[in-house]
């Protein structure tokens, strides 16, 4: 490394290329990052997660109207697990008229949702409950009607 002169930043060539050295960096110095430094980032990540998951929870636990325990109440009805783990199901049965909604509701996809993504979703859902393995003619057409309604609109990409 070269040499500091009289406290200065210096410059000295490297086959026609300049390197400005900072004061104070000797031949032999640890230049390697500190492993803490690694962790600072981690750990404010993991801040962040924490915070989004203990909020979501909190959204849902209110939501379905419990206590902040989240055992007492006779609104679970609808749910399942307790607490932060809670699952909500939508009120109600279905609409009269199917809207790009409802249907995508029932498939479990956005409304925007490519086509092999609506076709992935379908499969799955019909597999389990197609009408000849002893599923539902009713849930059968609606999985039918959300699949048709979606794949009208859908993108081939």
């Amino acid at each position: 490394f070269p040499a500091t002169h009289s406290g200065k930043m210096s410059y000295y060539g490297n086959g026609g290329v300049r390197t400005r050295i900072p004061e104070g960096i000797k031949k032999g110095d640890d230049r390697t990052i500190p492993k803490s430094y690694y962790l600072i980032p981690v750990a404010i990540g993991a801040a962040g997660l924490g915070t989004a998951f203990l909020l979501r929870g909190l959204v849902r636990m209110t939501r379905s109207g419990s206590s902040s325990t989240g055992r007492n109440s006779s609104k679970l009805k609808d749910t399942v697990g307790s607490g932060f783990f809670a699952k909500r199901y939508a009120d109600g049965g279905f609409e009269p008229e199917m809207t790009k909604r409802e249907a995508a509701r029932i498939l479990g996809c956005r409304e925007s949702a490519k086509k092999d993504v609506i076709t992935k979703r379908y499969r799955a859902l019909m597999k389990a409950n197609h009408p000849d393995l002893g599923g539902s003619r009713y849930i059968g057409a609606k999985i039918n009607q959300a699949k048709d309604i979606l794949g009208a609109t859908a993108r081939d990409e």
